[in-house]
């Protein structure tokens, strides 16, 4: 199957399992988190999310790899790899039925071919095709500014983030502050890199990204001109 064949798939994929994701109401989700069970309904909630696109992928296609949240399984570089990330931004998911995404980035050769973010309750669709373009909705996305000055900028990064980042390498963020137009924290790593990509955000900041947080993400940030790195800690590999 080629990669198109597998891009194809994968749109319809990502929709129908943010159309599940959509049907848990914020009644049920509140419920829940009344009943002190978070842990539980969020797990739930993302090994029936992962469960539903790993096997539907298995089906398709034959002889592919997978990196997940909740698992991963040995392959040898060179493979055809899925990572997937169903659900970003657990927190906004129960809280707020909101700003939380599905993530499906797709490798070949340990080099990526396509990503697709899913904005899940705003049905935002983002792509990111390695040499192609980026896109939001079928709408191709403008290359990023170049000279933009910091006191211009909206960063993006959390008290937690601050915290880890002057406790593990003595960086003090809070200095930033002074030199920016303003700050803020979304609470989901994928859908403030596409936000990055699309110009709505400067910068994102995190001392705590996995590999799937951003697989699929940063596709898109390669394909409208960004930079984005690992300077803080060694950077994590796409195999493991």
């Amino acid at each position: 199957m080629s990669a198109e064949e597998k891009l194809i798939f994968a749109q319809s994929l990502i929709r129908e399992a943010g159309a599940r994701l959509r049907s848990r109401s914020l009644s049920e989700l509140k419920i829940h988190l009344k009943n002190k069970d978070i842990s539980d309904l969020v797990s739930d909630a993302d090994k029936q999310t992962e469960k539903f696109l790993v096997s539907a992928i298995r089906r398709r296609f034959k002889n592919q790899s997978f990196l997940t949240e909740e698992k991963s399984v040995a392959f040898k570089p060179g493979a055809q790899v899925w990572i997937i990330d169903p659900i970003d931004g657990t927190t906004n998911f129960i809280t707020w039925k909101r700003d939380y995404t599905i993530s499906i980035a797709y490798y070949e050769e340990e080099k990526p071919v396509f990503g697709l973010v899913y904005d899940v309750e705003a049905d935002d669709l983002y792509l990111g095709i390695t040499g192609e373009g980026a896109w939001k909705n079928g709408e191709k996305m403008a290359k990023l500014p170049q000279d933009k000055p910091l006191s211009k900028c909206l960063v993006d990064v959390s008290l937690k983030s601050i915290s880890l980042l002057k406790i593990k390498c003595g960086i003090q963020l809070e200095k930033l502050a002074s030199y920016i137009r303003g700050h803020r924290s979304m609470g989901c790593a994928s859908l403030c890199l596409c936000r990055l990509a699309a110009g709505e955000l400067d910068v994102y900041l995190s001392a705590h990204l996995k590999t799937w947080d951003y697989a699929a993400a940063v596709i898109l940030i390669n394909e409208t001109g960004g930079a984005w790195g690992l300077p803080f800690h060694n950077r994590q590999a796409i195999y493991s």
